[in-house]
């Protein structure tokens, strides 16, 4: 329904434009002008396009490059925490109470991951929404645009096929 919505919007905003072009027949004339101005500003309007789709193309890399860096430092947790339990199990025999102390020292390691895993996968959620927003209200303005600047072209086509 909204795509439709979208269309129709598109062909009424691209007929008002044509009737306030062209408002006589003798205009009819300068329909060649028109289609050069109507061409130079689809130009602009892909240009703009291309060079937001690219932007956004890097900020998803950006958010990608920075899950992946989160990821290496949980890894990076991970080995630490292997390599503290190693330790802790060879100086086992050493220490009085050494059931206790490892299950407090489990339940801080358990505690410390599971408070940093939570705080790096909210902010990689929250900036992937953030891009997932941007892009659908782009694409959703753009393809508005789009769908005038065709209609608009139709129109033109249509106008000069009928003075012909």
């Amino acid at each position: 329904m909204i795509v439709e919505d979208l269309g129709i919007e598109a062909k009424e905003a691209a007929v008002r434009e044509v009737a306030k072009l062209l408002p006589l027949p003798e205009l009819l004339q300068s329909i060649s002008s028109i289609k050069a101005d109507y061409i130079t500003r689809q130009q602009a309007n892909d240009a703009q396009l291309s060079m937001m789709v690219a932007e956004q193309v890097e900020q998803v890399q950006a958010g990608l490059e920075s899950i992946s860096s989160s990821q290496k430092t949980i890894n990076q947790l991970r080995e630490n925490f292997l390599s503290i339990e190693r330790l802790c199990q060879e100086c086992q025999n050493l220490i009085e109470n050494h059931d206790q102390i490892k299950l407090l020292s489990n339940v801080r390691n358990n505690l410390n991951t599971t408070l940093k895993v939570n705080a790096m996968s909210d902010l990689c959620f929250h900036q992937l929404f953030l891009y997932h927003d941007m892009f659908l209200a782009y694409t959703h303005t753009n393809i508005h645009k789009f769908l005038s600047l065709y209609i608009y072209a139709h129109v033109i086509v249509q106008l000069q096929l009928a003075v012909y």
